[in-house]
């Protein structure tokens, strides 16, 4: 099935821009997506992407965070932060599309679907030693593509939120962490039925850096988000989480992998689904220790909840080992609500129905121990509560 949007990408911008547009789009034209027997898209429904089109965004209210740095990505957001912040649109600053030469191969899924749509983003450089405070990213429709450095003791939140509707959409993220800096990545997706999400946040860890990522995706058609870190320094860490609640016959897709090359680094990764009707959850995750390394300790786990018999979920948990000083777990779990936990509380006056909400709000809600409270965590909890049915409590 042809990518029928290929005719609609963007024009424009500089010279590095317009070449890996045009590699990432001839890509397409002639490979299209990952198929069936690519292991990291073997259950990821594919023909929401292939029918699907860059919509044009429609207003949207987007909220507004006190004490934090608004970027709405696609609007003239000129001085919309701090010397360290420079949003674009239509023009990135030199450097930013260019990661590699234009000749070099473009990558597929994700990254060429990025390539060829991106419109806007922004630019982040946050000097060594600053603490940039929270900054939030809100993009209703345009498809983005950011860079972010993060010096040396440098801290920085991030709130990636992706709201309102317009078919297929598009983020990819490249983050350097530096040594001893600290990255919070949140990352809310609550769309319109029927509106779709690529997205990407690639990491780069140095030294005693500590990256924390939470994900929730709650509203939209398939939403597939991804996560390759690289603890590249000793002493580095990542904490990764996702949430994904879902019925009718949509997707939630989340793909990790946590690469460990420097000595004593260290990561956790817990993600959850919840999902009725006919739709689909999908966890595929990597821990990869390198030769040559010690002290690692890795844990990696994941569990769905189904409410119907024609949801499913796949779980693939995986380890690929090539050093002997090391520490690593991985499990899956799927299955209906715990019918302990409901005896138990139905033991103690509540209704069937208020149990079951009761539980699953405990399932899902344990991801948000890394969102700060003064990144939205009460805005994320409502959002997260609405789609699980309880009003937002």
């Amino acid at each position: 099935m042809a990518l029928d949007w290929l005719g609609a990408v963007p024009e424009g911008g500089p010279e590095g821009l317009r070449a890996r547009r045009a590699a990432a789009v001839a890509h397409l034209a002639e490979h299209g997506l990952p198929g069936r027997k690519d292991e990291a898209w073997r259950d990821t429904p594919r023909r929401a992407i292939l029918a699907g089109r860059p919509g044009a965004p429609r207003p949207v209210e987007v909220p507004v965070l006190a004490g934090v740095t608004r970027v709405v990505v696609g609007e003239d957001a000129g001085g919309a932060g701090a010397s360290w912040l420079r949003p674009w649109r239509g023009a990135p600053p030199a450097g930013l599309f260019d990661e590699a030469t234009p000749e070099a191969p473009v990558e597929p899924g994700v990254e060429a679907v990025n390539l060829a749509l991106a419109a806007a983003g922004v630019d982040v450089d946050l000097p060594a030693g600053t603490d940039g405070g929270v900054l939030h990213l809100a993009h209703a429709g345009v498809a983005a593509r950011h860079r972010l450095r993060l010096g040396a003791g440098s801290r920085l939140v991030v709130v990636e939120h992706h709201l309102g509707g317009g078919g297929l959409r598009s983020a990819v993220s490249r983050v350097e962490v530096g040594e001893g800096a600290a990255l919070t990545w949140l990352q809310l997706v609550d769309l319109d039925a029927g509106t779709h999400l690529l997205g990407r946040v690639a990491a780069a860890v140095a030294a005693g850096g500590r990256l924390v990522a939470r994900s929730l995706l709650l509203g939209g058609g398939l939403l597939r988000a991804e996560f390759p870190v690289t603890l590249a320094g000793a002493e580095a860490a990542a904490d990764l989480g996702g949430v994904g609640i879902a019925g009718g016959d949509d997707a939630r897709d989340h793909l990790t992998l946590v690469e460990h090359r420097g000595d004593r680094t260290r990561s956790e990764q817990r993600f959850r689904y919840v999902l009725d009707e006919r739709a689909r959850g999908v966890f595929n995750g990597l821990v990869r220790v390198v030769p040559g390394v010690a002290g690692i300790e890795a844990h990696q786990g994941a569990r769905g909840i189904l409410l119907s018999d024609e949801a499913e979920v796949h779980h693939r948990p995986q380890l690929e080992i090539r050093a002997d000083e090391v520490a690593c777990t991985h499990g899956a779990a799927i299955g209906g609500l715990d019918e302990e936990a409901l005896f138990f509380l139905r033991a103690r006056g509540l209704s069937a129905e208020d149990a079951a909400r009761l539980v699953l709000r405990g399932f899902a809600f344990e991801v948000l121990d890394g969102w700060p409270e003064d990144a939205g965590r009460a805005w994320a909890e409502a959002a997260l509560g609405r789609r699980l049915g309880q009003g937002g409590s």
